[in-house]
């Protein structure tokens, strides 16, 4: 029996499970978005926490299908997890289609994949689609094989979309769903906070890890101090194992008057505050959905000319949406800091080019129309 087959496609809700291994605050806003989708019956299936427990998945909305499982992880750093529970939901008496986190280290997931091809359900792959790191031959082989057999894959971008045309796989597979924050509302909140605010602030958004490299912006910020002597506050919002250490680095340095760490902090009214009146934001190590939002609320950029950086960076282009400095170097972030308090046309310039790539690229609303899409494309191949 096949679902899909006893139904007009999308004439009544289309029945989708949504695996996820977290459900993180970050993906909120996209997930209400497409549970309010006319085209949708979402049920989520997902796990507690990541291994290092670093991230927790939220408590979700009364109004979404929500179905909590347990996530089992072997060795460090999330090599290998088995989510209990999971397959139990691939029946094709409650389900249409399922779409599934792309990682083949979650192993529940393939198993998911061949459960249900058994029952001819749609299968679709959410993710990078490669491996952020180097990977052998056998498991980019692993990789491919995986997107052969299901019946769609959703990618964060183009680049990996190329990647794996050129390695041989149909383009009709594949769609692209920019990973976006509520760019809608953050455009709103940017006029209500940013027409009158004084700009001081240099500010980071995300978790303080070792990995970030925030002891790099610390020590690059207390030497802009030094230099500018100018009146300026470095913002950490978020938290960490690292926190102490930072703090602590702070005191060392002289300058913890002029550093403040705010915890975690996801409401977006008060971040728009932060934001507006900040001069740049600064993400000393690898960057991610944050540069979305950076952009969206009209701020310049800095990242290191790293290459492990998320998908969403694959898109900005030094001096024009984003400001690179060399990876590691306390003395290029220092030189790049100086140049945008004291260029008022290129902070005007980064701003403008980057709002406007935001604007044309990344909404909410465009992801859960490529969602939509790609439900459709796997019906239809199905049929």
């Amino acid at each position: 029996m096949n679902c899909a087959h006893d139904r007009e496609v999308f004439t009544n809700k289309f029945r989708v499970l949504l695996i996820q291994r977290i459900l993180p605050q970050y993906r909120v806003a996209f997930f209400d978005k497409l549970n309010a989708s006319e085209k949708l019956d979402l049920t989520f299936g997902f796990g507690g926490h990541s291994a290092d427990r670093t991230i927790m998945s939220i408590q979700p909305p009364s109004n979404w299908k929500a179905i909590k499982l347990s996530n089992w992880y072997w060795r460090q750093r999330e090599t290998i997890c088995w989510q209990s529970g999971v397959l139990r939901l691939i029946r094709p008496e409650n389900i249409d289609a399922v779409i599934a986190e792309f990682n083949p280290r979650i192993l529940t997931n393939v198993l998911a994949l061949f459960k249900a091809r058994m029952f001819n359900l749609p299968f679709i792959w959410w993710g990078h689609g490669v491996s952020s790191t180097r990977s052998s031959k056998i498991a980019e082989g692993v990789r491919k094989k995986l997107i052969e057999i299901a019946d769609g894959v959703i990618l964060y971008d183009d680049k990996a979309k190329s990647y794996l045309v050129d390695m041989g796989l149909p383009e009709e597979k594949f769609f692209v769903a920019f990973n976006s924050v509520d760019t809608r509302r953050i455009k709103l909140l940017r006029g209500d906070f940013q027409k009158n605010a004084s700009k001081r602030r240099v500010i980071y958004v995300g978790r303080l890890l070792k990995q970030k490299n925030l002891d790099l912006l610390i020590r690059a910020f207390a030497d802009v101090l030094s230099v500018t002597h100018q009146d300026l506050v470095l913002t950490l919002v978020g938290d960490g194992p690292v926190k102490q250490d930072l703090i602590q680095m702070t005191n060392d340095l002289g300058v913890s008057h002029a550093v403040e760490f705010k915890g975690s902090i996801f409401d977006e009214e008060i971040l728009a505050k932060m934001y507006s009146d900040s001069l740049m934001v600064i993400s000393p190590g690898c960057v991610g959905l944050m540069a979305i939002q950076a952009l969206s609320f009209g701020v310049p950029l800095l990242i290191p000319d790293q290459d492990d950086h998320g998908p969403e960076a694959n898109m900005l282009k030094d001096k024009q949406t984003v400001l690179l400095f060399e990876s590691n170097s306390i003395s290029s972030l220092t030189s790049q800091m100086i140049e945008i308090i004291n260029n008022l046309e290129l902070r005007s310039y980064l701003i403008t080019n980057g709002v406007d790539l935001i604007e044309r690229y990344y909404s909410l609303d465009a992801m859960v129309g490529v969602f939509e899409n790609a439900l459709l494309a796997a019906v239809k191949k199905k049929g």
